[in-house]
């Protein structure tokens, strides 16, 4: 039988803003997967609303597991901040950075996005 993730609320993504950078973090063990990136989705519509945010930082360095769905809302974050003119930057520092640069890498997406490995590199 197969294992059930585990979801998260909104509240569980943490928010920090510092002079327009928007930081969320997701929690350690995150799998990014439908409901969960849909809850994600959600919580990052604070900084597409906000006009103050120059950068959004996504912080993925807890996250396990990211399936398609995630990808999607990323691509459509991406979106929306080149609309708004928001600098995006994903983190993937963590245990888990060498499977999530895989998933972008494969997918071509590494291409796309601005990715890092650890927020000391914060736009």
């Amino acid at each position: 039988m197969a294992e059930q993730s585990q979801f998260f609320d909104q509240d569980a993504i943490a928010f920090e803003a510092h002079a327009g950078v928007h930081i969320y973090t997701l929690p350690d063990g995150s799998e990014l997967d439908p409901p969960n990136s849909t809850t994600l989705r959600d919580r990052l519509l604070h900084t597409f609303n906000e006009r103050s945010a120059t950068s959004l930082v996504l912080d993925l360095s807890g996250v396990e597991y990211m399936d398609s769905t995630a990808l999607g809302v990323l691509v459509g974050s991406l979106k929306k901040c080149r609309e708004r003119e928001i600098n995006l930057v994903i983190d993937i520092a963590g245990v888990n950075s060498s499977n999530l640069g895989k998933i972008f890498r494969v997918t071509g997406l590494e291409r796309v996005f601005n990715i890092q490995l650890g927020r000391s590199q914060e736009p």
